[in-house]
């Protein structure tokens, strides 16, 4: 899920302080889907960007599935200890 932040400016410097941990190398990948790792995952609801992404999306529900991806996929363009970004 794609989150776009519509929200007031202190809600946007806090997402962003909130992310800052996070290695921002999406941008690379035009088109790829990227996932949290196990790791990755934990660090986004202890940051506390869960409860942000959850609070600026209300009654929506924040989408979580679980896929398991080999090590060895072809498909994986990236990956590090916090993300898994494949081609679409």
């Amino acid at each position: 899920m794609a989150i776009r932040f519509s929200s007031s400016y202190e809600e946007h410097k806090e997402s962003l302080e909130k992310v800052s941990w996070f290695p921002q190398v999406g941008e690379i990948y035009p088109g790829a889907i990227s996932f949290w790792t196990e790791e990755g995952f934990e660090k986004y609801k202890t940051s506390g960007l869960y409860d942000l992404h959850a609070r600026i999306l209300g009654d929506k529900k924040i989408d979580i599935r679980e896929l398991e991806i080999k090590d060895d996929e072809p498909f994986i363009l990236y990956k590090d200890s916090l993300q898994i970004i494949i081609q679409k």
